[in-house]
């Protein structure tokens, strides 16, 4: 039995492979409600729309409502476009010790197989998993702030469609 602070090598790079595939895992998750939630959203602005939002617009006003069109309708589709952007090649950089970590896990580079075979033989495992599990990881929060920011433009986008349906009542009744 391990005493409380030593790990195999075996036991620590089954743990890191484990938090490498749940954070890739979320990643995709990531990716897939940014795809539905702005799908939906696109609809719902169809369904908006179709209570004439701008055609109280006069035409002086015709110029302000296509801003309004971008600013509350185009954006935050842009901003749930956002998360699906960010791949693992372009994550945050992390800091990795070259004699230690090649970056094996993924490849970019053209290589022969007898190299890449070579490159195992000699790689240290444990610190292939955590360069990856680190590069992941702020891949998969980047995306995360990315959807709470498109949710929040969303949600202010709606909001502000209402009020401005509700505009022509409130003068209406006054």
């Amino acid at each position: 039995m391990n005493s409380k602070n030593s790990l195999t090598t075996e036991q620590k790079c089954l743990f890191l492979y484990t938090a490498l595939k749940e954070s890739q895992d979320n990643i995709r998750t990531y990716d897939t409600k940014a795809q539905i939630v702005g799908i939906g959203f696109i609809f719902t602005i169809g369904m908006v729309i179709k209570f004439n939002t701008w055609t109280a617009a006069s035409e002086q006003a015709i110029h302000l409502a296509t801003i309004a069109t971008w600013v509350l309708i185009i954006m935050p589709a842009v901003f749930f476009g956002s998360v699906l952007y960010p791949t693992r090649r372009v994550a945050p950089d992390v800091l990795k010790n070259n004699d230690l970590v090649k970056g094996l896990f993924y490849l970019y580079e053209s290589q022969s197989v007898s190299a890449y075979t070579e490159q195992l033989d000699v790689m240290n495992l444990e610190q292939e998993l955590s360069y990856e599990l680190l590069k992941v990881s702020y891949l998969r929060d980047l995306k995360r702030r990315r959807f709470l920011q498109a949710m929040m433009m969303a949600s202010l986008s709606l909001a502000l469609m209402f009020v401005v349906q509700l505009l022509p009542l409130v003068h209406s009744v006054v």
